[in-house]
């Protein structure tokens, strides 16, 4: 999505990204998202269906050793949504890291049911101090 249509969206964005942050315990805010998207750091892919908005994803051009890869930040779908476009988002996904020059894609999240769609390479381990 270009960044005026962002903005045109950006409750409807903010209020999926809650989600999104309430579910994986995330501790960036709707606001750093926004910020880095309007710095061209971030991109929002809207994810949809026959003319529908069903969800979306924020996405970021990231450096790896042996080159680029595509990380999700966050993605999030109205419920019952992603089952219905799970094969061609990730085909769509798949075209788009190709189209930038990315070696793979990659997420985070504490959530298990994403191993359906991506492998499990590496589990983050974190403590606060």
């Amino acid at each position: 999505m270009p960044a005026p249509e962002v903005r045109e969206a950006w409750g409807w964005i903010r209020n999926g990204l809650l989600d999104v942050i309430a579910r994986a315990r995330a501790i960036y805010t709707p606001e750093d998202v926004y910020i880095a998207i309007a710095g061209g750091q971030a991109h929002v892919y809207e994810i949809e269906h026959a003319g529908d908005a069903l969800g979306f994803a924020v996405l970021q051009k990231i450096a790896d050793p042996d080159g680029a890869a595509l990380f999700i930040w966050a993605l999030w779908a109205e419920p019952g949504a992603l089952a219905l476009k799970s094969v061609t988002l990730f085909t769509e996904l798949d075209n788009l890291a190709r189209s930038i020059g990315a070696r793979r894609i990659r997420m985070h999240s504490p959530r298990k049911g994403w191993v359906r769609y991506m492998d499990n390479v590496s589990t983050i381990f974190e403590r606060e101090v």
